[in-house]
């Protein structure tokens, strides 16, 4: 992942060159090749420049650490550095006592490694199982006679992906859930089903999912004005989500679920 060379120690005066963002075009091309085919080479270079800019903004100036935190965004979202539920990222990235950018970059690194270790599992077993697993499962087969919506859901989520809500905590569920609910509510989803869904998005893709260009089809299906019912909009979100982590499987060598829409 992150690797400084003495050429990546050049400040970003130069790096910020379109010689250098093309070159960081070029290897999310590489490393993440099926993701760049979704999102379109227009949309690549659009996420590329605002992340070298977002980079700037945590003082990243130079190219290793700059590279690194764009790579981070592919990994866990464009917003990963505000995400709630990724408290090591926010945590390094706005620490005072961490003067320079390349020990930040470096300890940022040493914190992804132990975060991936401990959640994804050993060659990302415990994230490959999670995703089959959210793609065969629905809201209702955790809702037994007088189980309200938190209570289900909450079950939900540690039944699908036990190890990341240990790491998260009960009270990081607890900002989920309501962001989820929120995020329902705004844009008038009223089905339970509905909002269980978009908690699960935020909870596998990021807090900015609804909204992060790395997943366009996210939006699309939100705000397809030629569904007028938005529970309907969610039902093709649904479909398309689960089509999405199908392929996601099957690209990263994984025998994908059989869940149905």
């Amino acid at each position: 992942m992150l690797v400084i060379r003495n050429e990546q120690i050049e400040v970003m005066g130069a790096a910020v060159s379109g010689r250098f963002e093309e070159s960081l075009v070029d290897h999310i091309k590489e490393i993440a090749p099926r993701h760049v085919e979704v999102i379109g080479d227009a949309s690549l270079r659009g996420i590329v420049h605002g992340g070298i800019e977002r980079a700037n903004t945590r003082g990243f100036t130079r190219r290793g650490p700059v590279r690194f935190f764009v790579e981070m965004m592919f990994l866990f979202g464009s917003e990963f550095d505000t995400d709630p539920l990724l408290p090591w990222a926010q945590g390094v990235l706005t620490n005072p006592s961490i003067k320079d950018e390349m020990e930040r970059a470096d300890i940022l690194h040493e914190a992804m490694i132990e975060y991936v270790d401990r959640v994804a599992g050993k060659d990302k077993v415990h994230l490959f199982d999670s995703m089959k697993r959210f793609n065969k499962t629905r809201l209702e087969d955790f809702q037994t006679k007088g189980t309200n919506f938190d209570t289900a859901l909450r079950a939900m989520l540690k039944a699908n992906y036990p190890e990341r809500c240990d790491y998260i905590g009960d009270e990081g569920i607890d900002t989920l859930l309501a962001q989820g609910k929120d995020e329902a509510r705004s844009r008038s989803v009223t089905s339970a089903k509905g909002a269980a869904l978009l908690t699960v998005l935020l909870f596998q893709l990021g807090h900015a999912a609804l909204r992060d260009p790395l997943f366009p089809w996210i939006s699309e299906a939100l705000n397809d004005e030629s569904v007028s019912d938005p529970n309907e909009r969610i039902k093709n979100l649904r479909q398309k989500s689960v089509k999405y982590s199908d392929q996601t499987l099957k690209n990263l060598g994984q025998v994908p679920s059989d869940g149905t829409s």
